[in-house]
């Protein structure tokens, strides 16, 4: 039976939240430093490096030391990513609607998303944009029409380690009526994210509930000293 050590469970506790609050970096779109205009990727993976080795130590000596370095970097880097997001609608409302009742005889009590996907290219590299497209249709309840569609992209990555891609356009991208949309992500990969298998996690809401969810695998490699995105 292991001994528990108090002052180790504070220490881990301590740097938890260290921990949080440098991989929140980018939450407002600012570095560490007080004044910094944008997020330093290399920067925060950095200190979530050194953090998250402490707190392997703590737990479990050098082991934990190396581990919980490579996780912090990862936590660090994934911080500091922002995306732009265009969005465009290619069919009306009344357009799908009257779809969707020639299918069904009726339109659903609440609305409802029937088709959402992404699509990404299959390969980038570090410091250039990726671009992510999805394609959302959305058709009105007879009890609720669609007031209001947003979409959220997340980064996850091996050890489930969530992460959102913000953006301001995504949320006053104008998607408020039922429709056909063809919408773009873009993001460049900071430095300070590791190489690794990631996973691209999208959500779409429609009045602020979660309708539909959508993913792509990626899998980051360093090659020739860059580092290529390979999204499968």
């Amino acid at each position: 039976m292991k001994t528990f050590h108090p002052r180790k469970a504070i220490q881990c506790i301590i740097i938890s939240f260290l921990v949080i609050a440098i991989a929140g970096c980018a939450a407002n779109g600012r570095g560490m430093a007080q004044g910094d205009e944008d997020c330093s990727a290399a920067k925060s993976a950095g200190a979530g490096a050194l953090i998250g080795g402490l707190l392997g130590a703590a737990i479990n000596g050098r082991d934990g030391a190396m581990k919980g370095a490579a996780a912090g970097a990862v936590v660090g880097g994934l911080g500091c990513m922002a995306m732009n997001y265009h969005t465009k609608q290619v069919r009306s409302a009344a357009q799908v609607n009257k779809e969707y009742q020639n299918k069904h005889d009726s339109l659903p009590d609440k609305p409802v998303v029937t088709s959402y996907s992404i699509t990404a290219p299959k390969q980038v590299v570090r410091g250039n944009n990726v671009s992510v497209n999805s394609e959302i249709t959305v058709v009105d309840g007879r009890k609720q029409s669609v007031d209001r569609v947003e979409e959220k992209l997340f980064i996850v990555d091996s050890d489930g380690q969530r992460k959102q891609i913000k953006s301001k356009e995504a949320k006053s991208a104008g998607m408020n009526q039922g429709g056909e949309y063809q919408n773009s992500f873009s993001f460049t990969p900071p430095n300070g994210v590791a190489q690794g298998n990631y996973r691209l996690e999208s959500e779409v809401y429609v009045n602020d509930k979660l309708a539909k969810t959508a993913q792509a695998p990626i899998e980051i490699a360093y090659t020739n000293g860059g580092v290529a995105i390979a999204l499968k």
